[in-house]
């Protein structure tokens, strides 16, 4: 109880501030709901928000609750204020916007307890009592919206997380059953549609712990949508790359990252993220001390992996000499039979244009062309030693199938 100075009696501040915050209760309601709607985002009339009247709903509950309260002298039903932080969850309002729209009804009562404590003149005394109570009753109303929003926000990023887990492991396994489903279930994991995908392999140091547990959000920071999976041996995830160029970038960031063990398949397309998946395995597991973060086409030898299963070597094949197996027939056994007559002449034109019968320039012309469309360099030891593999093992295929 407190004392009114002007009439000397006892007055019971949670009855006064019932009193004096029913007062007009229904106009201030409406006026905060008109605030939130045109400057909080969130609260608005598109399907996926809240709309003014629902938002007038809420607010309208729970002060009426909060004014029984006082009137039953109990404390306030906050299931209501729960019931507003979860809806707001669900509508994928912002945390920071319901604690915006809880902050303008307090802002809102805060004003007009503050003018009428001055008009009825009450002691000091009083007006402290009853301010209290009302920022204990707010404080209790916020802190229980706060409270289950959290919980709410986490159980959605838990479900999320398990759905995008299993869409990320049909897109690598090739469940998909046609091209749109593809790009659809892309669209879902919030994977924007890109010229090319680069599927990550980060190795498990410790069974059931992610290698880098945010780097979703690391990779979103740096413009790469990507969605992950988390295996018992390593972590997976589609990356969308834009070119050649940002794919290096995103090597650059996993190493400042320090990814681990990490391998990258190297630009796939939509339909090839289980080809990528496998050259992304591979690649990681050719990593070393010196060299974490391993580029698959750019980084892994291919002799490394000469002794593999002839699936395997295919898959080689098939990213290593993309812009080459699609040509003709005739374009493409003019290039691999000068290749392998220019090995045969010890990497002598001169020999190998007599041994072709073709003109020195031919030849040159024919070696440029290999290098321009495989990206290799024939005076490089490593990228020569990676397409002897390559082409033998092609030339070799397409002799036992009879491919044209």
């Amino acid at each position: 109880m407190a004392r009114d100075s002007a009439g000397d009696t006892s007055v019971d501040a949670k009855t006064l501030l019932a009193d004096i915050i029913s007062d007009g209760q229904a106009q201030r309601i409406a006026e905060v709901a008109e605030q939130a709607r045109s400057s909080i985002g969130g609260f608005s009339e598109k399907p996926e928000g809240m709309s003014f009247s629902e938002v007038l709903d809420w607010i309208s509950q729970i002060n009426a609750d909060a004014i029984a309260s006082l009137q039953d002298d109990r404390p306030p039903d906050l299931a209501l204020a729960r019931g507003l932080g979860a809806r707001c969850c669900e509508a994928q309002v912002a945390l920071a916007d319901a604690q915006t729209l809880q902050r303008m009804v307090f802002d809102s009562d805060w004003r007009h307890l503050f003018l009428s404590l001055r008009r009825r003149a009450v002691s000091m005394e009083t007006a402290v009592d009853v301010t209290a109570a009302h920022w204990e009753l707010m404080s209790q109303i916020g802190d229980a919206i706060v409270e289950v929003y959290r919980e709410a926000e986490t159980n959605r990023k838990m479900r999320r997380a398990e759905r995008n887990a299993v869409l990320v492991d049909a897109l690598l396994t090739g469940a998909m059953p046609d091209p749109d489903t593809t790009f659809a279930r892309l669209n879902e994991l919030m994977i924007a549609q890109a010229p090319f995908y680069c599927v990550v392999v980060i190795l498990v140091a410790r069974l059931g712990e992610a290698p880098l547990p945010n780097i979703e959000n690391s990779l979103r920071r740096e413009s790469f949508d990507s969605a992950w999976r988390l295996g018992a041996e390593s972590q997976v995830g589609i990356v969308a790359v834009q070119s050649h160029s940002s794919l290096r970038r995103l090597k650059d960031v996993l190493i400042r990252l320090k990814a681990v063990g990490t391998g990258l398949s190297g630009p796939v397309s939509a339909l090839e993220i289980p080809k990528g998946w496998r050259l992304a395995e591979l690649a990681s597991a050719t990593t070393n001390e010196y060299e974490q973060v391993v580029v698959f086409g750019d980084d892994v030898t291919n002799t490394m992996v000469a002794a593999a299963s002839p699936e395997v070597l295919r898959l080689l094949g098939d990213h290593g000499l993309s812009e080459i197996l699609p040509l003709p027939q005739v374009t493409r056994e003019h290039l691999l039979e000068t290749f392998e007559r220019w090995l045969d002449c010890k990497g002598s034109v001169r020999l190998t244009a007599i041994a072709l019968d073709r003109h020195p320039n031919t030849v040159r012309q024919r070696l440029n062309k290999i290098q321009e469309l495989t990206g290799k360099s024939l005076e490089n030891p490593r990228d020569l030693a990676d397409l002897v593999v390559l082409i033998r093992f092609a030339r070799s295929n397409f002799s036992s199938t009879g491919a044209r």
